[in-house]
């Protein structure tokens, strides 16, 4: 009989495909922003290798802000608006880590979480991505 022990399973990340959760966005669940303002959404964007994604929020049912970063339907994405009452959303990826799209003086502004590390990240991306996330 063989016994193993495994004493990092408390590191290891959670599920890597969450199942649904309101405050994810996803292909049935629109988001809205803690204003109530914005609602951030998925639109399909196609290519002949990969099936992708943008994000954009709309402001009644007018575009307002389109993400420059496209996701890939096969990686995990955790994508949900900040727990601290900003307009702000975070879009986790897999594979091309984590864009931060902060609402500023009237303007949307997309930037990479790895370059903006003093950034507050959501209790739930904490949850979901412990080792990425610490």
């Amino acid at each position: 009989v063989i016994y193993i022990f495994d004493h990092a399973s408390k590191n290891k990340t959670v599920d890597p495909k969450p199942a649904y959760r309101k405050e994810l966005l996803s292909d049935s669940n629109v988001i809205e922003s803690p204003s109530g303002l914005y609602r951030a959404e998925k639109v399909p964007f196609f290519s002949e290798q990969t099936h992708r994604f943008m994000v954009v929020i709309k402001q009644m049912d007018e575009i307002i802000f389109s993400s420059t970063t496209t996701f890939r339907d096969r990686d995990t994405n955790l994508i949900l608006w900040a727990d601290d009452g900003t307009d702000t959303l975070w879009a986790y990826n897999s594979d091309t880590g984590t864009v931060v799209i902060v609402h500023s003086a009237g303007a949307w502004l997309e930037k990479r979480y790895a370059d903006n590390k003093d950034d507050v990240v959501p209790q739930l991306l904490k949850e979901l991505r412990p080792t990425v996330f610490d």
